[in-house]
């Protein structure tokens, strides 16, 4: 049905029925926006937490903590699903080096 049609059948004006559905569609392009950045914050201390732990490991070994350590010990999936992994590093590296 198209939607002179069921502006039509409704008794109401086509513009009607396009303004409701662009409220709908900022309404569920929100949600969504909302669920993407959530997924993203998960990601990040998932990240952060399997650094963490890498970084204990390495020092344990009595070894430098650098990137080619971590990726050994840190799955490519895990590194590879956040932005910034360089600043997760330096920022868990201060936290070890601080303790």
């Amino acid at each position: 049905m198209s939607v002179v049609e069921a502006a039509r059948r409704l008794n109401v004006d086509v513009r009607q029925i396009y303004q409701n559905a662009n409220k709908e569609a900022r309404v569920l392009a929100e949600r969504w926006r909302q669920h993407r950045r959530g997924r993203g914050e998960q990601s990040v201390e998932r990240a952060r937490d399997a650094i963490d732990a890498a970084c204990q490991d390495i020092l344990s070994e009595r070894k430098a903590i650098n990137r080619r350590e971590i990726r050994k010990r840190v799955p490519q999936e895990v590194l590879g699903s956040v932005k910034g992994v360089i600043t997760l590093l330096q920022e868990a590296r201060g936290r070890m080096e601080a303790d």
